[in-house]
């Protein structure tokens, strides 16, 4: 019985996806026991929220125009995550070469240098 995309063969399904094979039906779980697996994950979750020990995201706020500082719960830090622990992004000059630069050659992410080439801005740096 063939459906599409799938070969229907003995007890379990065969899906051909990129020339490689995936077998449905000897190792696929139940709907019953991926409910009982999401159960189990929850109660390993509330454990971890009873012992703290479940990581929560912060709320950050930058206590100046540079990145250098944040607030966390109204105590100071020096943020030596973010990249500019110097506090050079601030800068006036810095602003100004960016946001020129974003006019000039927009704003993306892009491949690496070995696949789309390397742009004569990093050149010159």
């Amino acid at each position: 019985m063939k459906e599409k995309g799938r070969n229907k063969t003995s007890s379990h399904s065969v899906i051909k996806k990129d020339m490689k094979e995936f077998r449905v039906g000897q190792n696929t779980p139940t709907p019953t026991a991926l409910l009982r697996e999401a159960k189990q994950w929850g109660d390993e979750l509330k454990k971890l929220r009873a012992e703290r020990l479940l990581r929560k995201l912060y709320t950050i706020d930058l206590s100046s125009n540079s990145r250098a500082r944040v607030l966390i719960k109204g105590q100071n830090y020096i943020n030596f995550s973010s990249n500019d622990y110097l506090g050079l992004a601030g800068h006036p000059d810095i602003t100004k070469a960016a946001v020129k630069a974003l006019n000039k050659y927009g704003l993306g992410s892009g491949a690496s240098r070995l696949l789309s080439g390397t742009y004569s801005p990093h050149k010159k740096l």
